[in-house]
């Protein structure tokens, strides 16, 4: 069994770590709209383009403007995640 990424069509693991007053109400959300475990393929397209810019802002420091913007764009990115049906970026 080969466990490594194919040569000609590789994937890549995306993660994040997040905690506030309300992530654990979003988790319990997800996990009910999503069964026992939560689990999300990523195409390219907005969603995706949307991480990349929350990790970049946050890659430039931890001014007060890059944490504001980061976390602004999680609730949008999380919120794509969690209603999938209405999500029509990568459309």
């Amino acid at each position: 069994m080969n466990t490594a990424a194919d040569e000609q069509t590789p994937w890549t693991i995306y993660w994040m770590h997040f905690k506030g007053t309300n992530s654990s109400d979003f988790v319990d959300m997800m996990l009910k709209r999503m069964g026992d475990h939560v689990a999300l393929y990523f195409i390219p397209g907005k969603r995706l383009q949307l991480f990349e810019e929350i990790y970049t802002s946050l890659e430039r420091g931890y001014s007060t403007d890059n944490i504001c913007y980061a976390s602004l764009s999680l609730q949008v990115f999380l919120g794509s995640c969690c209603f999938d049906n209405n999500y029509h970026g990568d459309t």
